[in-house]
């Protein structure tokens, strides 16, 4: 709790136990320091069910980064798209708190891209666009959408550093071959934004591939093709 809070560990444990209804909202799960250390923590106890039954556990995470233990009757939830609606309430009420003008302004500026306004129908790409415009509070201009992408990355980047406990160099490399297979696969007869796992590693190499799934870059799914074949792994180009 903020030190400045009036609650105390014996009042929220009252609250726990002997509240009609409790809601517990545990935000950015994939950002949890022991989500995979096997340890059962309380966090995970709670998720599971095992800690304080009667409550109701709301998780917000990257679809890659799902609890492994679930209660048996989790329901889960994936958000894919904002419609216009949904994408300005969103901006006023958590980008710009309330503030109209600052509201106007991001929304014009994605108003005024046709492409722009159409990426930024995958959530995450409203909410980073959302924040980048805000920030800048002037005159938003991104000459193309390679130019609005390039910010993106830097944002994961960036994000990634943040929080790291061991400093690090804090320069973005360059994978050459991860261009090549980008290109190959976005200009060649059949598009391409999966790939086996063996086959991207093998060809941008591990250490391209463990710093882009570390930023969030990159997603990894469970694949069964065929029935009675070994499991496959694919690599998705983008995480929506």
């Amino acid at each position: 709790m903020p030190p400045e809070s009036p609650l105390t560990d014996d009042d929220i444990l009252k609250i726990l136990r002997h509240c009609l209804s409790v809601v517990i909202v545990l935000d950015g799960y994939d950002e949890y320091p022991d989500k995979n250390s096997g340890k059962e923590t309380d966090i995970m106890k709670m998720i599971a069910g095992k800690m304080f039954p009667n409550v109701k556990v709301v998780v917000s995470t990257r679809s890659s980064s799902l609890p492994k233990y679930l209660h048996p009757t989790t329901v889960i939830i994936r958000l894919t798209g904002f419609d216009e609606k949904s994408r300005d309430e969103y901006i006023q009420r958590t980008v710009t708190g309330g503030d109209q003008e600052a509201s106007k302004r991001i929304t014009n500026a994605l108003n005024s891209s046709p492409i722009l306004n159409d990426i930024c129908q995958v959530p995450m790409f409203c909410v980073l666009f959302a924040h980048v415009a805000n920030d800048q509070k002037g005159v938003i201009e991104f000459s193309s959408v390679t130019s609005f992408f390039k910010y993106v990355i830097d944002g994961f980047y960036s994000h990634m550093w943040k929080k790291l406990k061991e400093p690090i160099d804090q320069s973005i490399r360059e994978y050459s071959k991860l261009n090549r297979l980008a290109f190959d696969s976005l200009t060649g007869k059949t598009q391409m934004i999966a790939w086996p796992k063996r086959t991207f590693i093998d060809t941008v190499g591990k250490g391209c591939y463990e710093e882009l799934s570390n930023i969030g870059i990159l997603i990894v799914d469970k694949t069964h093709e065929i029935i009675n074949e070994p499991e496959e792994y694919d690599i998705h180009h983008i995480k929506q």
